[in-house]
């Protein structure tokens, strides 16, 4: 087995021999979620903008598992391919007219992001933080996309409160919400026994009474709390105010509040399951919430119960 050094050396060979001259092939750290970096590879055309970016981290636990560095590479130079004949060029950050309708937002953890957060524009959500980017492209191989930086906002000559406005519009359009039961399926991606136990617990062999909240492409679906009506309407549904508890990123669980629940020990399971099961990167908060049916508010539910 090849070190990942060796591997993303390889990996920029083989592609070197994939695409021939007129590319620019470069490999450099990537900075990530919650403080996190990963190796990302860039293939640009010499004499163009058109670009794609991708990290060679997943890649090599791919490797690791059997694929081959020409299967890998074969791979990316394919979404480069398919990102390229779309004709959607990253130029088109410079026309906010342009791109207006196609800017969403995201959902991280404040405190762990709090240096990266100095370059870009952000609303704070509770201990969470609403970032806002672009959807450049989505093909059938992924998505395309460019995180809204200060110096994109200067330069639209726009204001974070526009672009909230504008996310809160396209977000919902572009990234539809889907909520599904937490059965089996889900429980099986999880590996520690405490954990299991968690689940077992509150999901027991009936159906379940959790609920994954994301959106159908399962990418920062997290921040589908922050559409409007959708935590009101699942409230009627359940007939409660709701418990909810960031699984990631990329969802949440929801299940119908009872104040005979014993919170504390919630939120130290959240904690738990943070550290075992979801990457650094993933991680979205150690805190659970409650949405308030009749505020239609979300706050924090320790701090709810202390005041």
């Amino acid at each position: 087995m090849l070190s990942f050094q060796k591997f993303i050396e390889k990996v920029k060979t083989e592609i070197h021999l994939l695409c021939g001259d007129g590319y620019q092939i470069i490999m450099e750290p990537v900075p990530q979620n919650n403080g996190t970096e990963q190796t990302g590879i860039d293939i640009r055309k010499e004499q163009g903008e058109e670009m794609a970016h991708l990290c060679l981290d997943a890649y090599y636990e791919q490797y690791l598992a059997g694929m081959t560095v020409e299967e890998a590479a074969r791979d990316i130079w394919d979404i480069f391919n398919s990102f390229e004949q779309s004709g959607v060029s990253e130029g088109l950050l410079n026309d906010f007219e342009k791109v207006k309708n196609k800017v969403v937002f995201s959902l991280v953890n404040y405190g762990m992001n709090k240096e990266r957060l100095e370059s870009m524009p952000y609303v704070p959500y509770l201990d969470l933080a609403i970032l806002f980017y672009v959807l450049l492209d989505r093909t059938e191989n992924g998505e395309r996309t460019a995180v809204i930086t200060n110096k994109e906002l200067t330069a639209w000559g726009t204001t974070k409160e526009e672009l909230l406005q504008l996310a809160r519009q396209n977000t919902p359009r572009l990234y539809m919400a889907e909520v599904n039961s937490l059965n089996d399926v889900m429980k099986s991606f999880v590996k520690d026994k405490k954990s299991k136990d968690f689940f077992d617990e509150f999901i027991g062999e009936e159906e379940s009474s959790l609920y994954v909240l994301s959106n159908r492409h399962n990418v920062k679906g997290a921040a589908v709390i922050l559409y409007d009506s959708l935590l009101k309407e699942m409230s009627k549904v359940l007939g409660h105010d709701l418990l909810i508890l960031p699984s990631s990123v990329h969802e949440v669980l929801v299940m119908a509040y009872d104040k005979t629940m014993d919170f504390l020990s919630i939120r130290d399971m959240v904690e738990h399951i943070n550290e075992v099961e979801v990457p650094v990167c993933d991680v979205l908060s150690d805190q659970i919430y409650r949405y308030n049916r009749e505020k239609d508010q979300v706050s924090f539910l320790i701090e709810d119960m202390e005041s």
